[in-house]
């Protein structure tokens, strides 16, 4: 029934018999729900949409979506901003779809028009997206949302670089992280800290580009925080479960001689009664000959 009216645009009848099903003790279901959030979205009637998702006691993903488009369609940005903070505060996650919602609502909006809140919260908004699509693994488009950012006239700040940044490496668009992060004093007044240089650095190593990653350490003036040493192992034990042991020892160098290396952890296995000892530095094929012979 109420689809028959979703379709014909009539929405006060939808509401009508949607009370009606309420007085007489039946709670409407989520394709009920929908179908009427779907018929205010088209007929232009948002404000009754809204008072459907303030009467759901916990509204689906699909129904936040539904509201939000509207609102966006609308040309009503500020509202589906809100609505779409009132949806994360309510615990429902946001999927690519909200997003991409929120991303249309934020570029028509353009930039916050000087006032100090309206930007914060403009910003706060534009980093949420990004992380939102960088932590479903869309980091390309994390980045392509950052560059819609800039282009909107908001200012991102330094949260801002730190997501968009560890998109960059976990995508492998290390130039384009490079890019970004040069941007951030020369274009943006953003200091370049220690979590957007060790972004940079990670990037750099898991690229296997180590002298530019090397040229970094040696500018930066956080070289000596273990934060630094914890990016470099995490390159160091990658290519080493890859196989690929010359650039481990690249990297193990490169930590050496900028003083960047901890002690090296030791190992003990017991063989024909004896202890061999190997430490971290070792090289696995060594190890494992030291180990056969050993066995002989």
């Amino acid at each position: 029934m109420i689809g028959g009216y979703r379709q014909n645009h009539v929405t006060e009848k939808a509401m009508d018999y949607m009370h009606g099903m309420w007085h007489q003790g039946f709670e409407p279901d989520e394709v009920t729900h929908i179908n009427m959030l779907v018929a205010c979205v088209k007929s232009g009637d948002i404000e009754i949409g809204r008072r459907i998702i303030d009467w759901m006691v916990c509204p689906s993903l699909s129904s936040w979506n539904a509201i939000l488009s509207g609102y966006s369609q609308n040309e009503n940005h500020n509202e589906a901003i809100k609505l779409f903070r009132e949806m994360q505060f309510r615990g429902v996650q946001p999927d690519c779809t909200t997003l991409a919602i929120i991303v249309s609502s934020c570029a028509g909006m353009g930039p916050s028009g000087g006032r100090k809140t309206d930007a914060l919260e403009n910003t706060v908004t534009w980093n949420e997206m990004i992380h939102g699509y960088a932590q479903n693994g869309r980091n390309e488009e994390a980045v392509s949302v950052y560059k819609d950012m800039i282009v909107s006239g908001e200012e991102p700040n330094g949260i801002t670089f730190v997501v968009v940044l560890t998109a960059c490496s976990h995508s492998g668009l290390v130039d384009t992280g490079i890019e970004i992060f040069n941007s951030m004093k020369l274009e943006h007044s953003v200091d370049q800290l220690l979590d957007h240089n060790t972004c940079i650095i990670d990037a750099l190593g898991h690229a296997g580009r180590f002298h530019e990653a090397e040229v970094l350490i040696d500018r930066m003036p956080y070289k000596d925080d273990p934060t630094v040493r914890e990016v470099l192992l995490s390159s160091s034990n990658m290519y080493s479960s890859l196989g690929r042991w010359e650039e481990a020892k690249v990297v193990r160098k490169m930590m050496g001689d900028k003083q960047v290396l901890k002690n090296p952890g030791y190992s003990w296995v017991e063989s024909k009664n004896r202890m061999e000892v190997f430490d971290a530095d070792d090289d696995i094929r060594m190890v494992v000959d030291k180990f056969q012979a050993a066995n002989i």
